[in-house]
């Protein structure tokens, strides 16, 4: 049977709920919609501020309730003010917040 295709989830992350405690990857978010997010991301990967387009699959969690649990992710141009300025301040060398 033919698996059906990812879906897209495009928002601005705003903070991390919880990290896996052994140094895993796994991480469980929040949109600045108010969207939980879930997947692997690696520590520094997802700051808040910025505008992220998610691939993967929507979920309904026993306990936590509707999730998008993606599977991969890329940083999209930045909406924000704030997300511009972490934007160059991670990529930008001599950018600082100052």
């Amino acid at each position: 049977m033919p698996r059906p295709s990812l879906q897209e989830l495009t928002g601005v992350f705003d903070s991390t709920r919880w990290r896996a405690p052994d140094g895993g990857s796994f991480v469980v978010g929040f949109l600045a919609c108010g969207t939980v997010v879930c997947g692997n991301a690696e520590e520094g990967e997802l700051l808040p501020g910025i505008t992220y387009q998610f691939w993967g699959r929507w979920d309904e969690h026993g306990k936590h309730g509707k999730q998008f649990k993606f599977k991969q992710f890329t940083q999209r141009a930045a909406a924000t003010k704030h997300g511009v300025v972490n934007y160059l301040m991670r990529h930008a060398p001599g950018i600082g917040p100052g």
